[in-house]
């Protein structure tokens, strides 16, 4: 399967003719343009997704995040606790 690809390839880079095409100066200045706001859009994109790229990125890797709940705190808790006095 490859050996056609490279064959159609080889093929098409020795059977090309002229194009005559003409670049001007501003087609430059569009390429530019399009790659900064590739990277704006893709940046604003992280951004907005931001948490879910975080949590993915935890889930894969492992990283747990610890309790700061110490022994004391359900003492603390139910110390606090309101109750109901009917």
């Amino acid at each position: 399967m490859l050996k056609k690809y490279l064959l159609f390839i080889l093929l098409g880079c020795l059977v090309t003719s002229p194009a005559y095409a003409y670049l001007d100066g501003g087609t430059g200045s569009v390429l530019v343009q399009g790659f900064i706001a590739g990277i704006a859009g893709f940046l604003a994109i992280a951004k907005v997704y931001w948490q879910k790229i975080k949590l993915i990125f935890q889930k894969v890797f492992g990283k747990k995040q610890k309790s700061k709940k110490g022994k004391n705190s359900q003492i603390s808790e139910q110390k606090y606790k309101p109750e109901n006095n009917e």
